[in-house]
């Protein structure tokens, strides 16, 4: 299995995970090269005006860069062709690494030392891109910046701040921007089914992930922060929670290993972060009125100590900092999935241990059902006193653990009195469903197996949340009656769990 052969941040990172791992160096568990060799980086964009951007929509995602006063910006769907942008910016040599199933787009300087690198994408592993300069062979963790394996080992590359948002908010922002061009053509094709936080994950990138922390969705956006000096297993990482940054009202001030940090959130999926510090006196970070935004410009937040109004770009727009800049915080937003691979150990903000909601209906009537070589819609049929709802991934490390208990669960519903059934998250890309289709056939699987589409996981995740929780975590078990009313939700290792809970249900 690849899982086996690919354990990238958990053998890099973890010590214990390295000694387990037996020989063999990152580059040996790589997967996906004849698809990297596809999307070749992008070299010295073509880039253009706002006048000029006819090639624009106003709803495009884009990554904004400022450097120097000036501001760049590059499109998620250019990106996702090419997943590394090796660019010259106010004279300064810029990598743009980029995942569109990791929803993360991260910048860095190119220049270490003397030498100009200029990267590639080498494959997959650990759930997410693997780059290498062309100039020394060095392997590199595309968003954490760091040497993985090879002569440059251990060496970080200097991050520079990069916004997620939307080319119309991006231009009116920075009305003198430029941005990197492409025909429109390149719109279609590979990824462009992807958008920021969307659900699943490709099973060949799945399949490469050595960690997989139940604690929060996979797909829920973060951003995490990495703080402290020594090698990278030695310092601190905290991840925060978009939905949580923005239940605070869009900032969270924070102190992380000593240093005071601000978190900072607008609009659909832009996350920042600050030391929060100037001239070494802590600031406190608060949403700004309307009044105060509009006389601010663009400023979206105030500190509470002298009423400053600040950018989501850290700079102070209104008052007595202004002219002033934050320093960024070291990290970047992407979704959970990567973040829990490369940082194990990652503390989240605001996470506490919390009971799953019940007494909710499903909102879930009929769904595709995978039959033999062909996908067509079927009611999911809740006709028994209780009935288990399995939502799993083949992808998913802990899934394919409990493939014997649902083997089991699946094999002793008659006698027991209960109705099991499962539903996938599964892309539905042909390729997607043929390599579901080959699992399902290697391990004998011989019950119900329903997908979802981006309506009907959508409605559950949202009417989940809506209930009390966390987000659709994979694995989830849910335990309802007839009525499709939910008794009980199982979560991760607590699906272990369920024979005492059916033992609870069994007719007395």
């Amino acid at each position: 299995m690849l899982l086996a052969a690919c354990l990238l941040a958990a053998l890099l990172f973890n010590p214990t995970a390295a000694m387990a791992a037996g020989p063999g160096g990152l580059a040996e568990r790589i997967v996906g090269r004849d698809v990297a060799l596809a999307f070749p980086p992008l070299d010295d964009p073509v880039v253009r005006s706002v006048a000029a951007a006819d090639h624009m929509r106003p709803d495009d995602v884009v990554a904004g860069l400022v450097l120097s006063g000036a501001a760049r910006a590059y499109p998620w769907w250019i990106l996702k062709n090419h997943h590394a942008v090796n660019d010259r910016f106010q004279d300064v040599p810029v990598l743009i690494a980029f995942c569109e199933q990791c929803s993360a787009a991260t910048a860095f300087r190119r220049d270490l030392d003397d030498r100009v690198l200029s990267m590639e994408t080498e494959g997959v592993c650990g759930g997410t891109i693997i780059l290498r300069d062309r100039e020394t062979g060095t392997l590199w963790a595309p968003f954490d910046g760091h040497g993985l394996e090879g002569p440059l080992t251990g060496r970080e590359l200097s991050r520079l701040p990069v916004f997620l948002t939307t080319w119309q908010d991006w231009s009116t922002r920075h009305p003198k921007t430029d941005v990197i061009y492409q025909p429109e053509s390149e719109r279609s094709g590979h990824g462009s089914r992807e958008h920021p936080g969307k659900w699943g994950i490709v099973g060949q990138m799945g399949e490469t992930l050595s960690t997989w922390d139940t604690r929060l969705a996979e797909n829920a956006f973060v951003f995490g922060i990495q703080q402290g000096s020594g090698i990278q297993q030695d310092r601190v990482s905290r991840a925060y929670p978009l939905r949580t940054v923005r239940e605070r009202g869009g900032a969270v001030n924070d102190t992380l290993d000593g240093q005071p940090v601000v978190v900072l959130a607008r609009g659909a999926f832009e996350m920042v972060a600050y030391d929060r510090r100037l001239a070494g006196v802590p600031l406190t970070f608060e949403p700004t009125t309307a009044s105060e935004a509009t006389a601010g410009g663009p400023g979206h937040f105030r500190d509470v100590e002298t009423g400053s109004v600040w950018t989501i770009e850290g700079l102070a727009a209104a008052g007595p900092h202004q002219g002033k800049r934050l320093e960024p915080a070291d990290g970047y937003m992407v979704e959970w999935h990567v973040w829990s691979e490369y940082h194990p150990e990652s503390e989240i903000f605001g996470h506490s241990p919390y009971r799953p909601p019940t007494g909710f209906k499903l909102p879930i009537h009929s769904l595709p059902r995978l039959t033999g070589e062909r996908v067509a819609d079927d009611s999911l049929r809740l006709d028994a006193d209780t009935n288990l709802i399995m939502v799993w991934a083949r992808w998913c490390p802990p899934c394919r653990d409990k493939l014997p208990l649902m083997r089991r669960l699946a094999a002793q519903q008659k006698e027991r009195g209960y109705r099991f059934v499962s539903i996938a998250v599964q892309l539905p890309d042909l390729d997607e469903l043929g390599a579901l289709q080959g699992f399902l056939y290697q391990n004998e699987v011989n019950w119900p197996v329903y997908l979802f589409d981006d309506a009907r996981y959508v409605e559950l995740d949202e009417h989940y949340r809506a209930q009390g929780g966390r987000g659709l975590v994979i694995p989830t078990l849910f335990v309802t009656d007839r009525s499709g009313t939910v008794l009980h939700v199982l979560e991760g290792q607590e699906i272990d769990a369920i024979d005492e809970v059916l033992a609870d249900r069994s007719p007395r």
